[in-house]
């Protein structure tokens, strides 16, 4: 029997904790959790079952897969306190924006392993149907990488650097920019006293209808309509909130320019 695959995790945030598990759950050892903030890697390291340490220069050279799951700006100041890899060692990131050419530095087996999904500690994520878009920059990288995530999801496409990050700004707009509309409306509403619940059929209608079909086609609303009166009635409304109401007017001069030419 093939002995199972060990992993070192070198992060302890929202990603590192869901894929760590799901990592463990197709039967992987969790070797090491690496974190430089040592409480955070205990309590991950104790969920795992994993030895866990925040002193980077104590990193177990004996894992098959050390898997990079730190904030983008900490990648490469990750990278460079590393040991040279063996060959046969494999060195990933899950970031969606980072060039993946970052972890030549340190491992010829390098590649990413890129989750297309928001991650919360204490929200639960059915894995079997997140986006896995990987990369291996040998094809033995790009194996193993493939492997290991078609065993976590059913959904797993090799794509390079570029369109990753094509793939990464478009997901902050669908997730990012969305949940900070949402959160602005909701403010807006607590705001003058009223109950931002009655939104929630609304959002889950609107969400339904993108998820259905093409979303330029389901778009409603005055700045598609170019219903300027009424604009101005929602900019008047806006004027104690002047970063909400630069927000209202970008967004809107955007619908309208996107159907100026199809009525």
């Amino acid at each position: 029997m093939d002995s199972p695959v060990k992993v070192t995790a070198i992060g302890s945030g929202n990603v590192a904790w869901h894929i760590t598990q799901a990592l463990k759950n197709i039967g992987c050892h969790i070797n090491q959790v690496y974190s430089r903030n040592a409480d955070n890697a205990y309590r991950l390291g104790i969920h795992l079952n994993a030895d866990s340490i925040h002193d980077i220069d104590e990193l177990k050279m004996d894992s098959d897969l050390y898997l990079i799951m730190v904030s983008d700006d900490a990648i490469k100041t990750v990278v460079k306190a590393l040991p040279q890899f063996k060959e046969s060692q494999i060195l990933a990131h899950t970031s969606g924006s980072v060039p993946s050419t970052i972890l030549s530095l340190r491992s010829e087996n390098y590649g990413s392993f890129y989750p297309l999904q928001t991650f919360l500690k204490t929200q639960e994520v059915d894995m079997s149907i997140v986006p896995f878009l990987v990369y291996g920059s040998t094809p033995a990288a790009l194996r193993f990488l493939r492997m290991t995530a078609t065993k976590l999801s059913s959904n797993v496409t090799e794509i390079n650097d570029v369109e990753r990050l094509h793939y990464h700004l478009s997901a902050v707009f669908i997730n990012n920019f969305t949940n900070h509309i949402a959160c602005i409306a909701d403010q807006y509403l607590n705001s003058n006293e009223l109950d931002a619940r009655f939104l929630n059929p609304l959002m889950k209608t609107t969400f339904q209808k993108i998820l259905q079909g093409q979303p330029c086609d389901s778009q409603t609303g005055p700045a598609k309509r170019e219903d300027k009166n009424l604009m101005n009635k929602h900019l008047n409304l806006l004027e104690s909130y002047p970063e909400w109401k630069e927000v209202y007017k970008s967004v809107s001069k955007s619908i309208t320019n996107q159907y100026a030419n199809t009525k």
